[in-house]
C-alpha cells in the first residue's frame, strides 16, 4: 500500500475491559493502514521501555483519536503510564526455539511449572525480553519475567516446539 511510515505517535489510554489480560493493542484502523498492519498483526509499542501486542482496531467511540488502548501489564511492559504518548511501529517476529522464565514473586513448586503449561498459557502471544506475564495454574495465576530467548530477535512468540525452561528466581 503507497502512503505506509514505519511508526506513529499516539497516546496511551487503558484497555477496554473485554481486552484485559490478551495482549491487545487496540488503534484506529486508519492508524493499521498508514503501518501497513492487517487485524491481529505484532506491533510494537514504545514508551520508556519496549513490548510488542497484536494490534486490533478501536471501538467506533475511539475513531480518529490518534490513541492506543493497552492493559495495565503492556503498560508496564513499554514503560507508560495512562495519558503518556508511545510510538508504535510494525515489528516481525520470530518463533523462539527456547525461552527461560522467571517467576516475580518465588512460590513453592515453581521447580515443578512444566513445558506444557508455558506453552498453553503463552502460545500465539507476542513478546520481547523482560515483558510480563501472567501464567495461570489452576485458579492462581503468578506474575514472570522472560529472562532470555534464542534464537536472538527483535520479538517472538512461542510454538508447540518453543523448549521452556523456568528458572526458580530473576537473581
Amino acid at each position: 500500500m503507497s502512503g505506509q511510515i514505519s511508526r506513529v505517535r499516539v497516546k496511551a489510554l487503558r484497555s477496554y475491559t473485554r481486552d484485559v489480560g490478551k495482549n491487545i493493542a487496540r488503534i484506529d484502523p486508519k492508524t493499521m493502514d498508514l503501518l501497513g498492519v492487517s487485524l491481529g498483526a505484532v506491533v510494537e509499542v514504545v514508551g520508556e521501555r519496549r513490548t510488542v501486542c497484536r494490534c486490533m482496531p478501536l471501538f467506533k467511540g475511539d475513531l480518529n483519536k490518534e490513541i492506543v488502548r493497552l492493559d495495565v501489564l503492556m503498560r508496564e511492559n513499554s514503560g507508560l503510564e495512562v495519558g503518556d504518548d508511545a510510538s508504535i511501529r510494525r515489528i516481525e517476529v520470530v518463533f523462539a526455539e527456547k525461552i527461560s522464565l522467571a517467576p516475580l514473586i518465588y512460590f513453592k513448586g515453581v521447580e515443578d511449572i512444566d513445558d506444557q503449561l508455558v506453552k498453553e498459557s503463552l502460545i500465539g502471544i507476542p513478546f520481547v525480553l523482560g515483558d510480563k506475564f501472567m501464567l495461570q495454574f489452576g485458579l492462581e495465576s503468578m506474575p514472570f519475567v522472560v529472562l532470555d530467548a534464542k534464537p536472538r530477535a527483535e520479538a517472538y512468540l512461542i510454538n508447540d516446539k518453543t523448549i521452556s525452561e523456568v528458572v526458580p528466581s530473576i537473581t
